[in-house]
Order: structure tokens, then C-alpha cells, then sequence
């Protein structure tokens, strides 16, 4: 029994690999919530970047689609016309100022 106790390291070494042991967990605790922490954070910038994605192609399809309206009204092609024969004269109708004076208030 003599010969096993002797080839066993002594209580105070164990202690001292006990306690290294115990800081580096710690470390790797702390390591470890500030990874989840981080982990989080990039979680959220990019569901908010998915988010703005999905906005932006959003507005650009309604955009697309009321341009798409604007240019199958026939009244808006008239209109148009109607814009481009007056500039070309120099001349411009009480109609067309009031629908200038329209889209400036919007």
C-alpha cells in the first residue's frame, strides 16, 4: 500500500492542478457567455438586414407596379402628350398648372 501512496502525486500538488483546473473552466465559462452574447448580437443584425432587404425589394416592386400603372393609363399618356406640346410651344394651359400646383402639394 506504501508503494501505491507514494506513486501518487502529494495533496498539495493536487490541489494546485485542482484549482488551474477550475480558473481555466471558469475562463472558458466566461469565454463561452461572452461568445453567446456576441453570437446574439449578430443574430439580431442580421434578421434586421434580412428585414431591410425584404423593405427595400418590397418598395421597389410597388414602384415598379405603379410605374407599370402610370404607363398603361392612357389618360397619363395624354396628359404626358398634352405636356410635351406645350412645352414645345412655350405655352401652358390652366389644367396643366393646376395639376403642377397638385403634385407639389403631395
Amino acid at each position: 500500500m506504501a508503494k501505491i501512496v507514494n506513486t501518487l502525486p502529494s495533496k498539495r500538488e493536487t490541489r494546485e492542478k485542482l484549482d488551474s483546473v477550475e480558473r481555466e473552466l471558469n475562463a472558458l465559462k466566461n469565454e463561452e457567455v461572452r461568445r453567446d452574447a456576441e453570437l446574439g448580437i449578430r443574430e439580431k443584425q442580421f434578421q434586421l438586414l434580412l428585414q431591410c432587404i425584404f423593405d427595400l425589394k418590397s418598395t421597389l416592386m410597388e414602384d415598379q407596379e405603379d410605374n407599370d400603372i402610370i404607363m398603361d393609363d392612357p389618360e397619363s399618356k395624354s396628359v404626358e402628350m398634352a405636356e410635351d406640346e406645350s412645352r414645345s410651344s412655350g405655352h401652358s394651359s390652366a389644367k396643366e398648372a393646376g395639376e403642377e400646383m397638385d403634385t407639389t402639394m403631395l
